[in-house]
């Protein structure tokens, strides 16, 4: 740590209210179940499933500039080491299933953990080499005490741990408002906000698939003669018989006989009457209002909500979803591996998606280009920019301000008189000479 920083965290008073209780070396317990989230959520919901698949896959979608800003111009590249370690961050992911986990490990437990390595020796120290998702859900920050909360972060994976410096960890979350045993150091889950419906989901799931496992609504059989008792071992055998011959699927239908009469009393509620799979539906709807506003009728669901059609849709989720997650991407990205390329080439680099060839976005771009039709103080080259579109660089034309005069340059010429007499003459504009 820093001599300024530790100067700075002294006079914090708020530091040490937050971490006094914090020892060095110390574990910070995990915000809830971070396994569970994944094995009973993401891996064990379909909708939790889908809707965290639907948002990953679409943020994939727009492709990732590397940019820096040359005075008044943004230069976009479209080769560059840093996006070589981007498109290939090891030898088993490529660039679309590194930004999935990112994605994934987010929004089911909240925390989403990248480990960079960089070369240690030689003319390029420092440069990043390889970026890799950690097992998230394994992750746990180790304190330094109240004067450095995040002295590192551990793997726990078994009986092994691994220890990582804060620097080769990039974690990003979601905001976390527990400050009790130093919490809001770890995201909070959306699956944990939403523990109760995914509980309730999951059970009636299990439940549905017990009802068809055990032939339907659940009974009581008894003697059809009052003077029937069975006693314990011949209810066992019934029970045995019944399972071997009749349980599961593949014996729905079949007959059973038996050598004395017997009635059949209903004690349950089949899944129907439960109304499991419309609850499921409702249990839907709050998911993906959990997980940050994503439309429902994108998951099937036409009931769902009150957009038109699937582009608007579409829309929303890039909105509500999308762009805010995938610029908490860009920045994250930019001040984890661009440091060392700023250093090295003097220039400030970052990290930008581009969605102009998302073409549920291209109506708002028609309104942003009608708009710039009309914005005659600004040069062709700003106004390209601002609509997010591609400018050459050596056009110098781009620099020049065009004004509803035949479209004329502004700034080298004159516009000849018999223009301007043009001009307020069709305009019915009688009295400019004066």
């Amino acid at each position: 740590m820093k001599l300024v920083d530790i100067f700075k965290r002294k006079a914090n008073k708020l530091y040490y209210s937050v971490y006094q209780f914090l020892m060095d070396g110390s574990p910070i317990n995990v915000f809830g179940d971070n396994e569970s989230y994944v094995t009973e959520g993401y891996n064990g919901n379909p909708d939790v499933y889908s809707i965290i698949n639907r948002i990953a896959d679409n943020a994939c979608r727009p492709e990732l500039k590397l940019c820096y800003k040359d005075k008044d111009e943004i230069i976009k590249l479209d080769t560059h080491p840093a996006l070589d370690l981007l498109y290939q961050p090891n030898d088993y992911m490529t660039y679309k299933e590194f930004l999935r986990g990112w994605y994934v490990y987010k929004f089911s437990i909240g925390n989403s953990y990248v480990y960079r390595l960089c070369l240690e020796s030689g003319n390029n120290v420092g440069k990043p080499v390889e970026l890799h998702i950690t097992p998230s859900a394994f992750m746990e920050i180790e304190s330094g005490g109240w004067m450095n909360p995040v002295k590192g972060y551990k793997l726990l994976l078994g009986d092994q741990q691994t220890l990582f410096n804060p620097d080769e960890i990039w974690h990003s979350k979601f905001f976390n408002p527990d400050f009790q045993q130093s919490y809001h150091l770890y995201g909070l889950s959306p699956i944990e906000v939403a523990a109760k419906i995914i509980n309730a989901q999951n059970a009636g799931y299990n439940a549905t698939g017990k009802a068809f496992e055990n032939g339907g609504v659940p009974f009581v059989m008894t003697g059809k003669d009052s003077k029937d008792h069975w006693t314990e071992e011949q209810q066992k055998r019934i029970v045995k018989k019944f399972k071997e011959n009749h349980g599961g699927s593949d014996n729905a239908g079949k007959p059973m006989f038996l050598s004395n009469p017997v009635e059949l009393h209903q004690v349950g509620l089949s899944p129907v009457d439960l109304n499991i799979i419309e609850s499921t539906k409702d249990g839907r709807k709050i998911l993906c209002n959990v997980l940050g506003g994503v439309p429902a009728g994108l998951l099937n669901d036409q009931q769902a909500d009150t957009y038109n059609n699937m582009k608007e849709r579409g829309k929303a989720l890039f909105r509500n979803v999308i762009i805010p997650n995938n610029q908490d991407f860009a920045d994250g990205l930019s001040r984890f591996i661009l440091p060392y390329y700023k250093q090295k080439d003097s220039k400030d680099y970052y990290f930008e998606f581009d969605y102009t060839g998302i073409e549920e976005l291209q109506e708002d771009l028609k309104e942003k280009v009608d708009a710039l039709v009309n914005a005659y103080g600004l040069t062709l080259r700003q106004k390209l920019e601002i609509a997010g579109l591609p400018a050459d660089n050596e056009d110098k034309e781009l620099d020049k301000i065009y004004i509803p005069i035949g479209l004329t340059t502004v700034g080298e010429d004159e516009i000849p008189q018999d223009d301007v007499d043009k001009y307020y003459s069709d305009n019915n504009i009688n009295d400019y000479k004066k």
